[in-house]
């Protein structure tokens, strides 16, 4: 995923708010508590990442999952301070509580 994504800012030129050496790797964001405005998505650059990385196959063959394609997305192509973290509540996922 990480080559795919540097070879694709590489090959295109888009510009982005960090680069890939700025975002740690098999660093995404771990829960299901998200708000986000989902126009953004539809309507930024990160759909035309999206639609390559989709493209490439990754998703089915390498198990790329969803949690780290938005962490990697989010942090290209959204300004720093539109990034907000949520903290202060407990968040529950199956029977592992994290706090």
């Amino acid at each position: 995923l990480w080559a795919t994504i540097r070879a694709w800012i590489h090959n295109t030129g888009i510009k982005t708010q960090k680069t890939m050496s700025e975002i740690p790797d098999r660093t995404m964001y771990y829960t299901n508590f998200e708000i986000a405005k989902t126009s953004w998505f539809k309507k930024s650059l990160y759909w035309k990442f999206f639609k390559h990385i989709d493209s490439v196959g990754g998703i089915y063959t390498g198990r790329w999952g969803d949690n780290v394609i938005k962490y990697i997305g989010v942090n290209l192509f959204m300004p720093p301070q539109q990034i907000v973290a949520m903290r202060g509540f407990t968040y529950q996922h199956g029977a592992v509580y994290t706090v």
